[in-house]
């Protein structure tokens, strides 16, 4: 039976969001923000290590949420092994339209500006899984992390309008760090809030959690996140770094619970109010 104090802030979400029917979110990946996994491992994305270095999640040094993907090479203490670290998520058949553009980002820091005998890089590859054009990679961009400027404090990369090519039905997502076998070399790179979504689509994702639905689970999020900072995986859908009622607008129009309640008509500061105050009480009672 879903919590009453749940159900109550989601049904006066709802009528916030003023809606008339539940909607797709637009976010292609699934767990963005490493928040979903075991211990080093994030479902969704399979990681690579070796004997000199790792790649894991990690809560070392979120941007946002508690967990961030780490990938490090020590030749310092190791051996030196031309052994490449890094993470990818490879999606099904369908999860791409290839008539449509994509946009990618991602948040990203080092933990050393020295670059010695180093690569750090994120690729996607556009595929077609199912054969029907060929097989195989249909497309591919990959893109040098140092020289795009990459540094110790998070910074926002990506790419913007990717034409998908034709023949495509899915996608391969990387970040890597790669070492050559030198000695003495050392070096970390930090990911979060990682994010794939159509171009120009109206709206944005409010899949917090990763799960592929828009639930009470990322009403749960908002709610403990609202009035701060933060990113996509604590509340802040639209990515302008609060949480805040524009997200709560943007959940409401994505919400997929076969519950949802459509109340076409928008109300006033009244309704908005009691529906914070419920927000409020769900924070205080974590």
């Amino acid at each position: 039976m879903p919590h009453p104090h749940r159900t109550l802030t989601t049904l006066g979400l709802l009528i916030v969001a003023g809606l008339s029917a539940p909607s797709l979110a637009v976010e292609v990946l699934l767990n963005p923000g490493f928040e979903l996994g075991t211990d080093g491992d994030a479902d969704e994305w399979a990681e690579f290590g070796g004997p000199t270095g790792v790649a894991r999640r990690s809560d070392s040094m979120p941007k946002s949420g508690g967990f961030h993907l780490f990938l490090e090479v020590d030749h310092i203490n190791n051996t030196p092994a031309a052994v490449p670290y890094f993470a990818q998520q490879i999606q099904p058949v369908g999860s791409i339209d290839n008539s449509l553009n994509y946009d990618l980002s991602f948040s990203a820091k080092v933990r050393t500006l020295d670059f010695t005998g180093i690569d750090m890089f994120y690729q996607i590859q556009w595929l077609d899984q199912d054969g029907s054009n060929g097989g195989g990679v249909k497309g591919e961009a990959l893109v040098p992390l140092i020289p795009a400027g990459i540094s110790t404090t998070y910074q926002t990369f990506g790419l913007n309008d990717i034409n998908v090519p034709d023949g495509a039905d899915s996608f391969l997502l990387r970040f890597q760090l790669s070492p050559g076998p030198i000695p003495g070399i050392a070096n970390a790179m930090f990911i979060d809030d990682a994010s794939l979504k159509v171009h120009g689509a109206i709206g944005d994702s409010a899949d917090f959690n990763g799960d592929g639905a828009v639930n009470l689970l990322d009403l749960d999020i908002l709610g403990a996140n609202f009035g701060g900072s933060g990113g996509p995986s604590t509340g802040d859908a639209n990515s302008d770094g609060l949480v805040d009622l524009l997200d709560l607008d943007i959940l409401g129009a994505n919400f997929g619970s076969p519950s949802a309640v459509a109340v076409p008509e928008p109300v006033g500061a009244a309704i908005v109010a009691s529906v914070l105050g419920a927000l409020v009480g769900v924070r205080r009672r974590r």
